[in-house]
């Protein structure tokens, strides 16, 4: 067909050329652009051994029951928990005589002969009968002074009891409940039903924690319970050596 025309020859010749260079740019292209995909990972498939990014670690949990609770002395199995009733482990232990509730687990894990006991727990229990110990045993314990500075929080209140001195108690107090009216991990208040004379009487102590152990809190006027009434509390949970 192409020696029937010169001129028709030299057209299809030239057409032939570009439509050659063109097919050899187009694969040079071709082969640059998947050159550069492979290189920049634009549509690599992820590796299957790949790891998928690790979420963050959750904070420590707060303690639960039976664990150990921040104490002067390491308590274990205390509770978080408002009691409804004293402990199972809880005796009562006389001393100077009176009696006085000794816990394993809420404490008091220091019962010195004649020091102030010391160590209890940081849970509702512990504040129960850290307020009810440090407050008692301030009436009989030998080294006043050094019982109010060790267990008393520093301030007014522990300044005007130092002044009024130890008022030893003259008559017999039995106890018979108690009713934590507030509680948290630094400070709490606990009221306590208790028996003079066959009269019953409602006080209110109260707590703060300070420097790993429960210590009272005194009025202004030196007073380590405040709110005494004669009265019986609508609620409270029972307790006392029977």
């Amino acid at each position: 067909m192409y020696e029937t025309s010169p001129d028709g020859r030299r057209l299809s010749l030239r057409w032939l050329l570009i439509g050659a260079v063109l097919l050899v740019l187009v694969a040079v292209a071709v082969t640059l652009l998947v050159v550069e995909r492979q290189d920049s990972g634009g549509d690599a498939v992820a590796s299957p051994t790949t790891e998928p990014t690790t979420a963050p670690s959750p904070t420590d949990p707060a303690p639960t029951d039976g664990e150990s609770y921040e104490s002067a002395c390491g308590l274990r199995g205390g509770s978080l928990q408002m009691p409804t009733q004293e402990p199972a482990d809880l005796k009562w232990e006389r001393a100077d005589g009176w009696a006085f509730p000794v816990s394993p687990s809420a404490g008091p894990g220091r019962r010195p002969a004649d020091g102030p006991w010391s160590c209890f727990a940081r849970t509702p229990m512990g504040a129960a009968l850290a307020a009810y110990t440090i407050g008692f045993r301030l009436a009989v314990v030998e080294d006043f002074e050094a019982a109010v500075r060790q267990q008393v929080a520093p301030g007014v209140g522990q300044q005007a009891l130092l002044q009024l001195g130890q008022e030893p108690a003259e008559d017999t107090v039995d106890t018979k409940g108690f009713v934590i009216e507030s509680y948290s991990p630094d400070a709490a208040v606990v009221s306590y039903l208790l028996v003079q004379q066959g009269r019953n009487f409602t006080c209110s102590t109260e707590v703060q924690w300070r420097d790993g152990d429960w210590v009272l809190r005194a009025l202004a006027d030196g007073s380590t319970s405040s709110g005494c009434i004669e009265s019986t509390p609508t609620r409270y949970v029972p307790w006392g050596d029977q």
